[in-house]
């Protein structure tokens, strides 16, 4: 049975919990709302003059979290809005919270400095204090301030918003309000600020545009579990909706602060100064919202909302704020306790958890209940999850299974994607599948090595993702010991040695590959935007294995251009670039088979396939500016040596037109300064300006026969089995293939 997620509640906390699920546990998530909309108090939409209106009251996004505004940043662009916020007090509009400048506008300047001067003896610039941090100094200057905010800006304005005294309240809610010794004017100061371009409703209903979230409006969750019994008996729920309600209120029922709205449209640009205005001591409404000046909408007209605060009462209004008071969070405790004996349900959200949250602390919280699920859950994920992407290998096809299925680590799961296979290949897997439940079978149309790739890696499930070409054959015990060493350093990536082989099972060559000639990075941890020359390992990606929170963390994906194309480059380039822990072991595990006949090195037609892999790879380092400017002189000079390689492997009519693009594509490299010469080696130096500057005669010397090239590249179709040994020359490596006998 597939697992079953029911989010309750589409705003931020159940979109945010939603998303991660469906993204990174690739399983279904049903999400209900009893509102008609998604984003819940956010919910936000254009009326008919052009101006986005905030249904609820004003949001500002703000953070100072860097893993919230990455996350949030994956579903919206921000503009730079900063709010300032004035109260209207005694006819004067005064900056709020109280500042510096709100104490220049009370005051006349000598008394204004005098303040000043006595706020510094006892606290810093920039500190953000309380009424009661100043009653604490017994100052009588400073008890002259305090008696101001908390009389003119604080009390009467706390008892509209809360039907309470300020000191009824608990710290953390007073807390909001502080007096500022600064003379910034913003009502935030946290690094990240802005009002998203396209609205909240929209970053909502780009979180759950996935193909494993459904959404259900106008439904809420007594009336879908009467209609659901079984199915919710069997899910996981994720419960923002009051966590009272949830128990029936066997213990009472938790106060809240309710608010409404007065909306009223006006023929002018502006209605007032700022996009909020509070009122501490007049009128019945406690602030204005204009909304106009949040994105700066162009109209004739504009709206404001008149903000009123009262009680929650159940079937009347809308639970708001809760009341944060000693008594309530007790109550609140015995729900928790009731709470913490259910085994599928997590609580979250300002109703679930009883939290005065703001936006970015609901999608904190949401990610915290995400990784505390995905740990409860760990125990069930496969430990690794290898890929085998398939097509027309039948000759080869068991023995690689064999290999796979027969792992010491048994806890694995083997995604089988069938590319389209026209010869036996299905059937086989069909055999394998029958006897081992860890192969799961994809079966789809042909489309090309890296889209079944990025099949395999959007179902994977496990811990560790490991990759296996069809062709070839590991040792039984390679994913236990890469496991094992990723699980005790805690790394993105571990990789190590292979083999290459040629022949059949009674008579094989083999010959050891080592992943790094220098030994320089063997068992230990290193980060590549540290130590570059990392770069220099052999270029592979099925000697290893990654973590899968890293592979998800940066959508790291395969090109999918058609058939294969050494679209293992760009996923290589990418993986490296990005991890900041990786880990070689000077061990073989990898058997590398180097005479498949149908293996596109050997296809001398594909002309442009490797140019169409670094455009691919270029276009991932134009979107990453950091990635960019740490590796881009690395990516010429790989790029460099697989366009030499690609140049001495495509048939002979081919090599003018590429010899073209080699020349063009390097020429304005180097004049652009794009190249470090101090990568390259003596003879690649030499072959470079050769390639730049005297194109025709690159290609005199580079076609077939003695040629230049043949110093850096030597094919490895052109072996003759006689004699003992074999020598091939790749990238200026001499590979020494004897024979031996297979283990």
């Amino acid at each position: 049975m597939k697992k079953i997620n029911i989010v309750v509640g589409a705003g931020f906390s159940g979109a945010t919990i939603a998303n991660l699920i469906a993204t990174n546990l690739k399983e279904e998530v049903i999400i209900i709302d009893k509102k008609e909309h998604l984003a819940g108090n956010s919910f936000d939409y254009i009326d008919e003059n052009g101006i986005t209106i905030h249904k609820y009251g004003s949001h500002i996004f703000h953070t100072n979290n860097e893993k919230v505004w990455k996350f949030i940043n994956k579903f919206t662009s921000f503009n730079n809005y900063k709010h300032e916020v004035v109260g209207m007090i005694d006819g004067e509009e005064l900056h709020i919270p109280f500042n510096f400048n709100t104490l220049n506008q009370i005051v006349l300047p000598h008394l204004a400095k005098k303040y000043k001067e006595t706020l510094l003896k006892y606290f810093k610039y920039g500190d953000k204090i309380t009424i009661a941090d100043l009653i604490k100094t017994n100052n009588s200057d400073l008890a002259f301030i305090s008696n101001y905010v908390n009389n003119k800006i604080i009390r009467n304005y706390t008892k509209k918003q809360w039907g309470c005294n300020p000191d009824e309240l608990d710290k953390s809610v007073t807390k909001r309000v502080p007096i500022y010794l600064s003379e910034d004017n913003k009502y935030f100061q946290d690094k990240y600020q802005g009002i998203p371009l396209e609205g909240y409703t929209q970053i909502i209903q780009n979180m759950l545009n996935h193909k494993n979230i459904k959404v259900i409006l106008n439904k809420d969750f007594k009336t879908f579990y009467k209609e659901n019994e079984e199915l919710v008996k069997n899910a996981t729920i994720f419960y923002t909706g009051s966590i009272d309600e949830f128990f029936e209120y066997k213990y009472g029922m938790l106060p809240y602060r309710s608010v409404y709205f007065e909306f009223e449209t006006h023929n002018k640009e502006y209605y007032q100064s700022h996009a909020c205005i509070n009122y501490p001591n007049d009128n019945e409404y406690t602030r204005i919202h204009e909304y106009k000046h949040y994105l700066n909408n162009k109209s004739q007209k504009t709206v404001i909302a008149k903000e009123y605060s009262e009680a929650f009462e159940e079937n009347k209004n809308e639970r708001q704020y809760p009341i944060i008071k000693k008594e309530n969070i007790d109550l609140y405790n015995k729900y928790k306790e009731d709470a913490n004996q259910l085994n599928n349900v997590y609580f979250l959200g300002r109703l679930g958890d009883y939290k005065y949250y703001n936006m970015d602390c609901s999608i904190k919280r949401a990610i915290e209940i995400f990784e505390i699920h995905r740990k409860k859950t760990k125990n069930n994920m496969p430990k690794v999850s290898i890929i085998i992407p398939i097509y027309n290998v039948e000759n080869y096809l068991k023995e690689c299974l064999d290999s796979v299925v027969n792992q010491t680590l048994k806890d694995i799961e083997i995604i089988c994607v069938n590319d389209g296979s026209t010869d036996n290949c299905l059937n086989i897997l069909k055999e394998y599948a029958n006897n081992d439940s860890r192969i799961k079978i994809i079966d789809k149309k042909n489309s090309g090595y890296g889209h079944s790739m990025n099949v395999g890696l959007d179902n994977a499930t496990g811990e560790y993702i490991g990759i296996v070409e069809p062709d070839d054959y590991v040792e039984t015990n390679m994913y236990e010991e890469l496991y094992e060493i990723a699980i005790e350093k805690d790394v993105d990536i571990v990789k190590a040695d292979f083999r290459i082989f040629l022949g059949k099972n009674d008579k094989r060559f083999f010959s050891y590959m080592p992943l790094d000639r220098t030994s320089n990075f063997y068992n230990k941890i290193t980060n590549p935007k540290e130590e570059k020359d990392v770069f220099n390992l052999k270029m592979n990606t099925w000697t290893g294995i990654y973590k899968k929170e890293f592979i998800e963390k940066y959508n790291i994906r395969h090109n999918e251009t058609a058939g294969a194309s050494y679209q293992d480059n760009g996923f290589w380039f990418q993986t490296l670039s990005q991890a900041e822990k990786i880990y070689c072991l000077n061990k073989n595990f990898y058997n590398k088979r180097f005479d498949n006949p149908n293996s596109s090195v050997n296809n001398k037609a594909k002309v442009f396939c490797m140019k169409e892999e670094y455009d691919f790879i270029q276009n991932f380092l134009d979107k990453n500016e950091d990635i960019k400017k740490l590796f881009l002189e690395i990516y010429w000079y790989k790029k460099f040596q697989n366009y030499l390689f690609t140049y001495k492997r495509i048939a002979d009519e081919y090599k003018e037109e590429f010899a073209l693009v080699f020349h063009n594509e390097f020429k304005e490299a180097m004049e652009n300064k794009l190249i470090n010469m101090k990568l390259f080696k003596p003879k690649e130096k030499a072959l470079l300006k050769t390639i730049i500057y005297n194109k025709k005669d690159f290609y005199k010397k580079c076609c077939i026969g003695g040629s230049f090239i043949n110093k850096i590249f030597n094919i490895r179709n052109h072996y003759s089995l006689e004699g003992k040994e074999k020598i091939i020359t790749l990238l200026g490596n001499e590979i020494r293939i004897k024979v031996k006998s297979k283990k």
